[in-house]
């Protein structure tokens, strides 16, 4: 079913493909019944008021019970089989027959505990609909007097147990939103890029954007993106650059994805991507259960128990770009390029710990020996080492050439490196 008419957000900040809307998504035009009825007339029922689709017929004087009122019709439950709308003239209530079930309108969000059966009423006798897994986003319409709630998953309407649902307070999210930083449009220059007086090659060039700095960008034309320059309207080639959006102020936070994670356009809103597990997202502001994250060029909404936090002295190991970087809390202060796992004895992604440190150790394999001066052991036979053997670091060497699974350095990084980490400090690898 598809969810009842919703009011309009409150605001939004427009991201061109991505909306951050500081509002809560919630129902309108729609009281809370809880009586037996009977239709007066043969009727059909629907998915969704009397426009969606139709999901059956009701005969004349078929009992049903109403759960909530509209204006055209009414959500009804029909021999506990579905949950439908039929046209409000249809229906007649039965004075004498009450219900034990009430209903209060909420008209709220929240998000599921864990995995948890949305049912056809508010019971567990009730035939099942579907599962819906842990931190998954509903809308709650009502909820009943004996523990339940009514709610939209996915378009679909159902009852959930109040128990499983964690319920949003819609005042304090909206000034928690309202409290975040701006959030804008930049270009990052792919290489060293000339930004000139006006769109030409031939213009006054007023400065060079060096290659992976941003600007903050007005507009996009013909080829050359209009960008904000020392108080100046300055265009750069759309050659040379490519878009991304950004967080204004400073991050606070690293986290990495304990799964694959949803990217949301606002607190317990509309699904715009999904970040990799494992994958690393900087933290500018957050709500309760949501931070506001960039990764990669990407800004959105990210679940906070989707997300773990790097703080100390950690390594990060991407395995893409073959490099290595180690951060102090958020700062990097070592990096380098490095030869990780080859295509058949990769080097496996996942969040460890060093779990051995040793000096002018042998690596003994199955073919191979080899000496090393500094060993940083993280996922039992993996770790980091020096390869003073290898002449160069980086590219695509790893594809064909690359190790047995540990992450080749050179011999000054390594040493470097190990002088500055210590067991139990964090190893990301990622993508």
């Amino acid at each position: 079913m598809l969810p009842l008419n919703k009011k309009k957000l409150i605001a939004s900040l427009v991201l061109g493909a991505i909306t951050i809307s500081p509002g809560i998504k919630a129902k309108a035009n729609f009281s809370a019944a809880g009586d037996w009825c009977y239709n007066k007339r043969e009727v059909y029922a629907y998915d969704r008021d009397i426009s969606g689709e139709k999901i059956g017929v009701l005969k004349t004087n078929e009992q049903i019970y109403r759960i909530l009122c509209g204006e055209n019709c009414d959500l009804v439950n029909y021999k506990d089989s579905y949950l439908g709308f039929i046209e409000k003239d249809a229906i007649q209530p039965i004075s004498l027959k009450e219900s034990a079930i009430t209903y209060e309108e909420i008209n709220e969000q929240g998000f599921t505990k864990s995995c948890v059966n949305m049912r056809i009423g508010c019971g567990v006798d009730y035939n099942k609909i579907t599962t819906i897994p842990s931190g998954e986003n509903v809308d709650i319409l009502a909820v009943s007097n004996n523990g339940w709630y009514l709610v939209d998953y996915n378009n679909t309407l159902g009852f959930v147990n109040c128990e499983y649902i964690n319920r949003v307070d819609s005042l304090k999210l909206n000034e928690q939103i309202s409290k975040l930083p701006k959030v804008y449009k930049a270009v990052c220059a792919l290489v060293d890029v000339n930004i000139r007086e006006s769109a030409s090659v031939d213009s006054l060039k007023l400065a060079v954007l060096k290659q992976g700095l941003k600007i903050s960008m007005i507009g996009h034309e013909n080829g050359w993106y209009q960008v904000q320059h020392n108080g100046q309207i300055g265009y750069i080639s759309d050659q040379y650059v490519k878009e991304i959006y950004c967080i204004e102020g400073s991050y606070y936070k690293v986290v990495s994805m304990k799964n694959d994670a949803l990217g949301y356009s606002a607190p317990y809103g509309n699904v715009i991507g999904t970040i990799p597990k494992y994958e690393v997202a900087f933290i500018y502001g957050e709500t309760d259960d949501f931070y506001l994250a960039e990764s990669d060029g990407r800004v959105g909404f990210l679940k906070k128990m989707d997300c773990n936090t790097l703080d100390g002295k950690y390594v990060i190991i991407d395995i893409s770009s073959q490099t290595m970087t180690l951060y102090n809390d958020l700062y990097p202060i070592l990096t380098s390029s490095v030869v990780t796992g080859k295509n058949t004895t990769p080097t496996h992604l996942g969040l460890y710990n060093i779990s051995s440190m040793e000096k002018d150790r042998l690596l003994v394999g199955e073919d191979y020996q080899s000496f090393v001066k500094y060993w940083m052991g993280f996922n039992g036979g993996e770790g980091l080492h020096d390869a003073s053997w290898r002449k160069t670091f980086g590219g695509n060497i790893y594809q064909e050439n690359g190790s047995h699974g540990c992450v080749n350095l050179p011999l000054n990084i390594a040493k470097e490196l190990y002088n500055n980490v210590s067991i139990k400090d964090k190893v990301l690898v990622k993508k």
